[in-house]
């Protein structure tokens, strides 16, 4: 009777271990492995704590430019669910054996209005080897419509691996979509008063930018943490822009050297790589008030043009009045000078006519006693003949 009491107690204990093990094992979290900023974002905002997001790129690295260790590639292939951001951020991928039933290309919603390079530029990144960008470039975010598209794609492959989730994933998304679609207003509404800018970026990190918005980008090879030599000056001056773009905050004595060719300058980060104690969309908003500052800066360059534009012919005006009166001086000195030799000519004319009269009045004064003389003598004379 114990024997058959103990079995039954040992049957119980078993089936609520197997009952443990099932709970321990469905509350297992997923694991989702990615291969950029964005994308490690869009998983954290949507599932948080609740899936484990594994994104080996390290800090102050770019993907685009980042070579996965077999440890790295062994994470993706161990993971739930991969999502791949596609383009030269992916290029590691088509070379990595990872398996097909688990890769997400979040591109592919909107494939065909991914942007080529078809021959880049070779240079390297500080001590890196040398390389060039060439081939689909991957930095898609900075077109709205892009990154929300890519931002659906994600939400629907965590959908698949985490049904029970749905309602949540699908409210999480509708409320960052809003914030979402803040964020591009803001950009589209700072950018859309400066296309007549020329711009130059010191990366070609913008096409997306440029195509969206409509901007004039151009593109130099320059790293923010070296200082540009002479002839890259030269070259950059001559390319005549109204805005340099930084791809991280620069030397400070290089930036200055730009801003010495009359050239405004800002930084836009690419954003592909992850920030130390941030996030995608934090720094996409830095981004967004760097795009509105190039807004207020030539727009009070505008208001300083228009304010000497006006002060001009107050000024010319103010000037003429002056002329004028220093004419008038001039005038009235002219004539002081003319009446003060017209009263000299005068006075010396006086003091010559009253010399000439005291001269002939001396003069017949003589005549007198020379007359009165010879008389005196003409009577001497008679006399002494008698």
């Amino acid at each position: 009777m114990m024997c058959r009491h103990a079995v039954a107690w040992l049957s119980l204990l078993s089936l609520l271990a197997v009952g443990c093990n099932e709970n321990f094992s469905s509350a297992k979290k997923k694991v989702v492995a990615v291969d950029s900023f964005i994308l490690q974002d869009f998983c954290d905002s949507l599932l948080g704590s609740d899936i484990e997001v594994v994104f080996p790129v390290p800090p102050g690295v770019v993907p685009e430019d980042w070579s996965p260790s077999a440890s790295d590639i062994a994470k993706f292939q161990q993971a739930d669910l991969i999502l791949l951001n596609g383009g030269n951020v992916s290029e590691w991928a088509e070379k990595a054996s990872l398996p097909t039933a688990k890769v997400v290309k979040t591109w592919e919603g909107y494939q065909d209005k991914l942007i080529e390079i078809k021959t880049g530029v070779p240079h390297r990144h500080g001590d890196g080897p040398e390389h060039q960008h060439d081939g689909i470039l991957g930095f898609t975010w900075f077109d709205g419509d892009l990154a929300k598209a890519q931002f659906e794609a994600v939400k629907e492959a965590l959908i698949r691996i985490e049904p029970k989730l749905r309602e949540r994933i699908e409210e999480n998304y509708a409320e960052i979509l809003t914030r979402l679609d803040n964020l591009y207003t803001g950009i589209e509404g700072a950018l859309s008063t400066v296309k007549n800018l020329k711009y130059v970026g010191s990366h070609p990190n913008y096409h997306y930018l440029a195509r969206r918005y409509g901007l004039n980008f151009e593109y130099v090879h320059w790293e923010p943490s070296v200082m540009p030599t002479a002839e890259q000056l030269e070259e950059l001056k001559g390319m005549k822009p109204d805005v340099f773009v930084w791809e991280a905050t620069p030397l400070p004595e290089a930036d200055e050297a730009v801003k010495q060719l009359g050239i405004a300058t800002f930084v836009i980060t690419p954003v592909s790589g992850p920030v130390e104690n941030s996030y995608w969309e934090k720094e996409m908003g830095n981004n967004r008030e760097t795009m509105k500052n190039i807004y207020k800066y030539f727009k009070k360059q505008r208001e300083l043009a228009a304010a000497a534009t006006q002060n001009r012919p107050a000024n010319r005006g103010k000037n003429e009045q002056q002329n004028e009166q220093n004419s008038g001086d001039d005038k009235a000195q002219e004539g002081s000078d003319a009446k003060a030799k017209d009263d000299g000519q005068a006075k010396s004319s006086e003091n010559a006519t009253q010399a000439d009269k005291s001269n002939a009045s001396d003069n017949a004064q003589d005549d007198d006693k020379t007359n009165e003389s010879d008389k005196a003598n003409e009577g001497g004379d008679g006399d002494g003949g008698l």
